[in-house]
């Protein structure tokens, strides 16, 4: 027998990043991410957000 690991995505592709905070349009959450309210990096040409700092932004701006 094998043993099969599962890794655990800590970082999410921008259009993963607007499904999770709410379904946005990437074309917003990449507004966001211009206006570095959310911190991201590349690798090669595509960009990432991590989970921990969607989070973050999710706890910031909640209201009430």
């Amino acid at each position: 027998m094998s043993a099969t690991t599962k890794v655990e995505k800590v970082a999410l592709s921008v259009e993963e990043a607007a499904e999770y905070i709410g379904g946005i349009d990437t074309s917003t959450m990449f507004r966001i991410l211009w206006e570095k309210k959310i911190p991201s990096y590349k690798v090669g040409r595509r960009r990432f957000v991590t989970i921990q700092d969607l989070d973050n932004y999710i706890s910031d701006n909640k209201e009430g």
